[in-house]
C-alpha cells in the first residue's frame, strides 16, 4: 500500500513541491542514501552570519563606539562575506538541486528539477557519475507528467513514484 501526501491539484507549485518531499524516500526504497553535504554547507554558512551578527550585537554593547569601530567594522565586512558566498552557494551549487545520493556501487545520483507554473509536468534533469570511474557520467533529461503519480484528489502515490524512478535510472543504464 502507498503512503499519500496530498497536494492541490490546481497548483503546479504544489504538486512539485509534493513531489520533491518524496523523491528522497522514494530512492532510498530503490538502495541509495541521500548525502546532505549542499544541506550542511547551507546550514555552516547561515549559522556562521548569525555569529558574526551576535558577535557584532555584543561589541556594540560592550564597548564604547570608538573603542568597538574597528572591530565591529571588521566583522560587518566578515558579515557580508559569509553572506556572499551563502548566496553563491544557493545560485550555481545548489540550483535547482532536489536530491543528491550515492548508492552501495558508489554509483552518484544528481537530480534537478525544474518546473513551469501553468504546465502540470515536471523537467527533472539527472546527472549519474560512477563513483569508482569518475570520467564514466551521464546525463539524460526526463519530464514526469503530474497526473502519473497523483490521482484526481490530489494524492501523490509513492509506489508509481518509485515505478517511475527505477524505470528513468534503469532505461540509461542500458
Amino acid at each position: 500500500m502507498s503512503q499519500f501526501q496530498t497536494a492541490n491539484i490546481n497548483s503546479v507549485v504544489d504538486l512539485r513541491t509534493a513531489t520533491d518531499a518524496k523523491i528522497g524516500p522514494s530512492l532510498t526504497k530503490l538502495g541509495f542514501s541521500q548525502s546532505f553535504s549542499l544541506i550542511d554547507t547551507r546550514l555552516g554558512l547561515g549559522y556562521l552570519s548569525a555569529i558574526i551578527a551576535a558577535l557584532t550585537f555584543y561589541i556594540e554593547k560592550k564597548f564604547s563606539f570608538q573603542d568597538g569601530f574597528n572591530y565591529t567594522f571588521g566583522l560587518v565586512i566578515l558579515y557580508f562575506i559569509v553572506v556572499f558566498f551563502q548566496l553563491l552557494h544557493s545560485k550555481y551549487f545548489e540550483k535547482n538541486i532536489i536530491y543528491k545520493g550515492s548508492n552501495s556501487n558508489d554509483k552518484i545520483v544528481i537530480i534537478r528539477g525544474k518546473i513551469d507554473k501553468y504546465i502540470p509536468q515536471y523537467d527533472l534533469k539527472f546527472d549519474i557519475k560512477d563513483g569508482k570511474n569518475n570520467n564514466k557520467r551521464k546525463s539524460f533529461d526526463k519530464v514526469l507528467q503530474f497526473v502519473e503519480i497523483f490521482d484526481k484528489f490530489g494524492n501523490l502515490h509513492e509506489d508509481k513514484l518509485i515505478q517511475w524512478l527505477k524505470l528513468s535510472l534503469e532505461e540509461k543504464e542500458n
